[in-house]
């Protein structure tokens, strides 16, 4: 997750709890938090107090990219978006991802065709998470699907939507 660290908006709390609840029910999985913000000391603490030795916090990076690309997947806890440029970001990347239904979402993932947008709640983050993390095939399916879908943001795309609508083709 690359994100401002406002639980508020962005859900780390809601998050930190569904990462405990999957590591007492014993799944092996870590997760990346890159960012800064206001809560970042709250949700650091709050990651040390259940004792989540597979969360990791890098802080504000000049470079998110790095992360994004390097990661299996994108995760995307808010509570509510504008519209996510994190995501779209990791759409280009082609990174799989899991988003709770924020505005923007089944925008670019589709009704869970491209991604698994996730009910926006603590239950359906965790429902979601431990799906994906339960069905090695579903990952694959996403892994793919992330590729065929950073072609909808590629620049030739878009180019050729913006000519078709100012030569009145749409």
């Amino acid at each position: 997750n690359v994100s401002r660290m406002d639980d508020q908006q962005k859900g780390y709390v809601r998050l930190l709890n569904t990462i405990k609840k999957l590591n007492d029910e014993g799944f092996c999985f870590s997760v990346w938090l890159v960012g800064d913000g206001a809560d970042y000391q709250a949700v650091k603490k709050r990651a040390e107090d259940y004792c989540l030795n597979n969360v990791f916090f890098f802080g504000q990076q000049s470079n998110p990219y790095k992360y994004i690309n390097a990661a299996d997947m994108y995760l995307c806890a808010s509570y509510f978006e504008g519209f996510s440029m994190v995501m779209m970001e990791a759409v280009i990347l082609a990174k799989p991802q899991i988003s709770t239904d924020v505005s923007g979402a089944k925008e670019m993932l589709g009704d869970s065709e491209y991604g698994l947008v996730v009910e926006n709640s603590e239950e359906g983050l965790y429902e979601g998470m431990k799906k994906i993390l339960s069905d090695r095939s579903l990952y694959e399916h996403y892994v793919k699907m992330a590729n065929v879908r950073k072609d909808y943001l590629s620049e030739d795309t878009i180019m050729d939507k913006v000519e078709s609508i100012i030569n009145g083709k749409q």
